[in-house]
């Protein structure tokens, strides 16, 4: 019988799994350095602070990224690319 309840609490854990969970700081500032040196995944046009802080501001709002990551995104100026289709985050540029 524990056999049986043990599975069924598996599939209630695997079934609520958010896969679109917000990025974590750390996660965040990994990716940000692996996308920052990855040729033409960003643009070289410069961004400015205000187009950064809305993309930031815009990730946060959707649940996306922390509020934690958002400080350090905005500190360090690293934005998230996000795909509305999808809701997730692309790659993280520097602005």
């Amino acid at each position: 019988m524990s056999f049986k309840s043990l599975t069924f609490a598996g599939a209630i854990a695997l079934l609520s799994f958010d896969s679109n969970a917000a990025i974590s700081m750390a996660a965040y500032e990994a990716m940000a350095q692996r996308d920052a040196q990855a040729a033409g995944r960003c643009t070289s046009k410069p961004t400015s602070y205000t187009e950064v802080k809305a993309r930031i501001d815009f990730a946060l709002g959707m649940g996306l990224i922390t509020q934690r990551a958002s400080f350090w995104a905005k500190a360090y100026r690293y934005y998230p690319v996000v795909d509305t289709y999808t809701r997730s985050v692309l790659a993280i540029c520097r602005g």
